[in-house]
């Protein structure tokens, strides 16, 4: 005799399982929140499910779209002790140990990445990072065709040993502000070494220069070819490394480089989708980048890039003119004496102070020639500190070094004058360096700099009647230019040639 098949699991087979009420993983145990400020909580359950977030005295409540996606949104929260956040629907998830302060993105390429226990001093940082306010949240490394809505990762307390995997440049950033301000400090680490700003650009930003789209569109065409190059150069890289070890002979051919093609991490608009795009729209204060060293050779291509870059990242955040503090490059040769790729750089990211709330790090001082890692990055993360505090907090403090302002020739010298930062002019370590000169041929020659009150005097018997002055205008400059406060000028041109 054959039964029936109960009815009520021929209903449950063809029902879909419920979903779980899930939080965002941006939103984890230890998270910090942004106080202040209207401060999303997001995640997934049932399409059309209503989902309660309680935290401390608020409740929001949001229901899920046809696609299971659900915001909710607290308001003004004020810093204070750790609490619980709940989330309620089908089911109940709730996180711990949450705080409220500041958010701060830490985003960018390597020299942003460049984990604490690599930098100067590292043994004594983190043995003294018992900072149980500032917590520390590193994305996975990602890259997308479209915009993601997930984020890996998990957030850290900041104790001795889990220090050291932090942002070095974002954790002495974050001590400082902490101990200044007062404030629980939540960092998100969204890095990834060797990568252009076109890929952290979304498809909007990247439409201030569609020659970059349509150069990697002929890239993945010639990729199939490229591929097959490469392939038969690494075999017989191989056969060569293979025959010397055999022989116990050196082998120092150079490893081929596999070529650009699907899924690399310079795709244009890449990680923007992959680890920019899942953090929307995440309540923060501000955003610190660090990155520039992959697009060198291509800063022409930069003044376009960068702009957009921060207006689209402000229009995806949905918080204003966000403030976004930017690390300039610093003093750095490997690429040859007599290039000037990260020289203009230097002069292309200096024209974004332009935009509003913006800030600029001149680390000209603190790089190393022949390590494009420089381990200096204390006064980097101070630097950003000190401009966070004057321009993002309020809080009269001395940011900047001196500022070029215009330089006028006259009896055979340029007189250099500054618009600010000019107090207490003075050459670390000797006399002032790095100042050349040029005349109508526009021929540059090493200029001697003498201090006048708050103005130069530059100098040089090879241009009795100079034209235009640079300072600190090469890659690895050896620059000594400080005011008062100990911080340095920056890199600066009075001329506008090619």
């Amino acid at each position: 005799m054959i039964r029936p098949f109960p009815t009520l699991l021929l209903l449950s087979l063809a029902l879909p399982l419920c979903a779980e009420v899930k939080l965002s993983a941006l939103f984890s145990d230890h998270v910090v929140l942004q106080r202040g400020a209207r401060t999303p909580v997001w995640g997934t359950a049932d399409p059309h499910e209503k989902v309660t977030v309680t935290f401390r005295e608020q409740r929001a409540t949001a229901t899920a779209d046809q696609h299971g996606e659900w915001k909710a949104e607290l308001t003004n929260l004020a810093v204070g002790e750790a609490a619980a956040l709940t989330v309620s629907g089908t089911n109940t998830v709730t996180i711990n140990d949450v705080l409220v302060g500041d958010v701060w993105l830490c985003s960018g390429q390597s020299n942003m990445a460049f984990a604490l226990n690599a930098a100067e001093d590292a043994e004594r940082e983190m043995a003294a990072a018992n900072f149980p306010l500032i917590r520390h949240m590193r994305l996975p490394l990602r890259t997308a065709d479209t915009p993601q809505r997930t984020v890996g990762g998990k957030w850290e307390v900041c104790t001795p040993e889990t220090a050291k995997n932090f942002t070095a440049v974002g954790y002495f950033f974050a001590k400082e502000i902490q101990t200044d301000i007062g404030v629980p400090i939540g960092l998100i680490n969204s890095t990834w070494g060797g990568t252009g700003a076109t890929s952290w650009m979304s498809p909007q930003a990247l439409t201030c220069d569609p020659a970059v789209t349509e150069r990697w569109a002929q890239t993945l065409a010639d990729f199939p070819e490229a591929n097959r190059k490469y392939a038969e150069a690494l075999g017989a890289w191989q056969v060569e490394d293979a025959a010397a070890k055999s022989a116990g002979a050196p082998f120092d051919k150079k490893k081929p480089n596999p070529p650009s093609g699907p899924g690399d991490r310079n795709t244009p608009g890449g990680l923007w989708n992959g680890m920019i795009a899942p953090l929307v729209p995440c309540a923060m204060k501000g955003i610190l980048w660090y990155q520039g060293e992959q697009d060198a050779s291509k800063f022409a291509g930069y003044r376009s890039w960068f702009p957009a870059l921060i207006a689209q990242w402000r229009r995806d955040f949905g918080q204003g003119n966000l403030p976004f503090l930017f690390v300039q490059l610093p003093n750095h040769n490997s690429e040859g004496a007599n290039s000037l790729s990260w020289a203009g750089m230097r002069g292309v990211q200096a024209e974004a102070l332009v935009l509003p709330k913006t800030g600029m790090a001149v680390t000209i001082d603190v790089g190393e020639n022949e390590n494009v890692h420089p381990k200096k990055k204390q006064p980097v993360g101070h630097r950003l500190a000190l401009i966070a505090k004057a321009k993002v907090y309020g809080i009269q403090v001395a940011f900047e070094g001196p500022v070029f302002g215009a330089a006028v020739a006259g009896g055979g010298a340029m007189i250099v004058r500054f618009q600010r930062g000019a107090q207490g002019l003075a050459g670390k370590s000797g006399a002032l360096r790095e100042f050349q000169l040029a005349g109508e041929d526009r021929k540059w020659k090493c200029a001697d700099a003498v201090i006048e009150g708050e103005t130069l005097r530059v100098t040089s018997a090879e241009v009795p009647a100079p034209v235009a002055v640079r300072y600190a205008w090469r890659n690895g400059s050896e620059a000594n230019l400080y005011n008062s406060d100990d911080l340095p000028a920056a890199p600066f041109r009075s001329d506008d040639w090619k």
